[in-house]
């Protein structure tokens, strides 16, 4: 049955070299603020156009998650290396090839740390949030999203630039 939900799932990812690339391989766009806005703004795109689909996939991981003692109970609660996913993780690989150009330019934390601020923004429990929590249309939920990961992104490139110290400027 999960299979069933999940499989056609596959088929709505975006594409990153359709959204990314050229025909020569590489990269059109750098900027990663926009790349990873272009990502989102895909990824929002196709949930919106699937939300039936993906919300019958969230309901039942959030059955098997629940079920034999799963991420819904502190008891029998096995290490989490241990456990099996409890869903795919198809917006990492989206969110990594965003933020391809710029992984260089980004400290091992701020890529981390960036990586799983932006699995929040992304994809269907976002959507959620929008619509059911916030109660707002598409077009906003996409604004705020874009605003989000626009912030997000020049948050991380901030906090990864060697600042420079005034011993280091020398006099002034």
């Amino acid at each position: 049955e999960s299979l069933l939900i999940e499989a056609p799932l596959d088929g709505i990812m975006p594409d990153p070299v359709r959204l990314f690339g050229r025909a020569d391989g590489r990269a059109a766009i750098q900027d990663p603020a926009e790349r990873v806005d272009r990502a989102e703004a895909a990824l929002h795109d196709a949930c919106y156009r699937n939300e039936s689909q993906l919300r019958l996939m969230l309901a039942a991981s959030l059955e098997r998650a629940l079920g034999a003692g799963g991420a819904g109970s502190r008891r029998g609660k096995k290490k989490r290396a241990d456990r099996l996913p409890v869903r795919q993780n198809r917006r990492t690989p989206l969110i990594e090839a965003a933020l391809a150009p710029a992984r260089r330019r980004l400290s091992a934390e701020a890529y981390s740390r960036l990586c799983a601020a932006l699995a929040l923004v992304f994809g269907t429990e976002s959507m959620i949030v929008f619509e059911d929590v916030l109660g707002l249309d598409e077009k906003t939920a996409r604004r705020v999203k874009s605003w989000t990961v626009r912030a997000l992104v020049a948050a991380a490139l901030a906090e990864s630039t060697p600042r420079r110290t005034r011993r280091s400027r020398g006099p002034e």
